[in-house]
């Protein structure tokens, strides 16, 4: 398979790196050719190395994303372009869409697996020509992610993708599931192999399941979020229960045969853009009021009780993610900025009383996964702002609303400072010792937490903030660097000392090896490379 040939275009130098670093290119397909931090600097680039696709930013001083797009489209074979976005870069990214971008990508987002997903259309486009005639799934995928992020041109538009994709549904009317794992960190803490197999055995499971009854098509959203958008089979119409069930069975197969806890939103819908991505807001509603659902783990939307701000144009979730972040990483400065930003947003935009209450509800879900996520209970955090569902929907005017946020970041703030001074960096030094005596074995996050008395998640948090990399981060850390000192001081054979080092398979550690060091086992000793 050939290698297609990849530009990064960003001013931003960590995003550069980030992106670089995310998946091992070479092992996919794929080669990186070169990088700018400029749409002038990428086009003399792309004239010179011929690059088969270009990842760029759309907001960069001098000659922005858009500017490229439409100099690189006038060349004799124009590559295949991805577009890097913001939250609130909808307008630049319709323009990017315009003008002939394949696909986009929310920066906030940016996962492994979407982005491979997103690339997948190059090859299928021959090196930047036309498309293929017959749609296959990335095209389906890519037009079913533009309906989940809300993110895509307008309603006519998205329409002709749907048809030119196939996505039909054979009744109304059109439901959305999402599914939402409740253990992140067993998306988090994997390898990319292990990530693909989990993520494959999920939409089996969901896909079969859902076979049995309903015409449906699904696609992956953000980390350990699936989204199933479904219509009955035409045999079945009106037999509207058996959605639920459906979705029951779905959360007790993937708990029998994964072990995965989730809860399962559910929105409805017509079969219209429009339909289809109210159906969306309301299955992430519907989730988002689980911490209100006596424990149910299939939860239907409720429009009488849960507001929805579907018809306003401002969306919180860019802070609502990077408080939840800030939660979990443990850091008060992006707790303060994010609801800072929040403060001024619905000081000053005077948002109808509908589009403000579901604002507050889905900053405060954010709070309380974000806290789930540590394994902190809600009631010992937040211990003045802590609200329920009544409390929180009888809030009335703009300066109670103040006076809730003010409290919200004192709580959280308490709870963050007594956190650092509770001396958790310990906890992580103990960590990195017992991974260290243990590397060569089957060492698992889950037992790791139980022994230092944390949830897996919390360790996984803890470890990031302290140690700069995840648990199975910083096992591979270790792990390759004993590999490295066997390769050099013995003879041992490459199999041997992937046994050595907790590997039982010496072709998966050759990918590991060459992933983080550049080099395989033989090459590498070959070099006598100290690196």
């Amino acid at each position: 398979m050939d290698l297609l040939r990849v530009l990064v275009v960003d001013d931003d130098a960590v995003l550069r790196i980030a992106l670089k670093s995310l998946v091992a290119w070479q092992e996919h397909g794929y080669q990186m050719v070169g990088e700018a931090q400029d749409g002038a600097q990428a086009l003399a680039l792309c004239q010179a190395l011929q690059p088969d696709i270009v990842i760029t930013d759309m907001k960069m001083p001098g000659m922005d994303g858009i500017a490229l797009i439409r100099r690189l489209q006038v060349m004799p074979q124009p590559p295949y372009i991805v577009a890097l976005s913001g939250y609130d870069d909808f307008a630049l990214v319709r323009e990017a869409m315009r003008l002939g971008a394949a696909d986009y990508l929310l920066k906030l987002e940016l996962e492994p697996a979407q982005l491979l997903q997103s690339l997948a259309g190059a090859r299928s486009r021959g090196h930047g020509g036309a498309a293929q005639n017959l749609p296959g799934k990335e095209e389906r995928t890519r037009v079913l992610r533009g309906l989940v992020s809300r993110f895509y041109l307008d309603e006519r538009e998205m329409k002709t993708q749907l048809q030119a994709v196939g996505i039909a549904f054979p009744t109304e009317p059109v439901w959305c599931l999402l599914i939402k794992a409740g253990e992140l960190y067993r998306f988090e803490e994997t390898t990319e192999e292990e990530y693909q197999t989990l993520q494959f055995s999920i939409f089996s499971i969901v896909e079969e399941i859902a076979g049995d009854c309903l015409h449906a098509y699904a696609v992956e959203g953000k980390t350990g979020e699936f989204y199933l958008f479904a219509a009955l089979k035409p045999a079945l119409q009106g037999q509207t229960g058996l959605v639920r069930q459906t979705a029951e069975r779905m959360h007790e197969m993937l708990l029998r045969y994964l072990d995965l806890f989730c809860v399962i939103g559910i929105g409805q819908g017509d079969a219209s853009p429009a339909g289809l991505t109210a159906a969306c807001r309301q299955a992430a509603g519907a989730v988002r009021a689980r911490f209100y659902a006596a424990n149910q783990a299939v939860i239907e939307w409720d429009g009488d009780r849960m507001p929805d701000g579907g018809g306003s144009s401002y969306s919180i979730a860019p802070q609502r993610a990077r408080l939840t972040a800030g939660i979990v990483a443990i850091q008060e400065d992006a707790v303060r900025m994010a609801l800072g930003q929040v403060k001024h947003d619905l000081a000053t935009l005077h948002l109808p009383r509908n589009a403000l209450l579901a604002s507050l509800l889905d900053l405060y879900s954010g709070v309380r996964e974000g806290l789930q996520q540590s394994g902190r209970a809600v009631g010992q955090v937040l211990r003045a702002s802590g609200r329920s569902l009544p409390e929180l929907l009888s809030i009335s005017g703009i300066g109670e609303v103040q006076d809730w946020l003010d409290a919200l970041e004192d709580d959280l703030c308490a709870f963050i400072r007594l956190e650092n001074a509770e001396g958790y960096q310990k906890a992580v030094q103990k960590a990195k010792r017992l991974i260290e005596e243990r590397y060569d074995g089957e060492l698992t996050l889950q037992e790791l937490a139980e022994e230092l008395q944390l949830t897996p998640g919390y360790l996984s948090a803890l470890m990031k903030k302290y140690a700069g990399m995840n648990f199975s981060e910083y096992l591979v850390h270790v792990r390759i660097g004993h590999a490295k000192k066997l390769l050099l001081g013995t003879t041992d054979k490459v199999y041997a000392v992937a046994s050595q080092v907790g590997y039982a398979d010496q072709f998966y550690f050759s990918r590991v090896f060459k992933r983080v060091v550049g080099l395989t086992p033989g090459e590498f000793r070959k070099r006598g490379d100290v690196r």
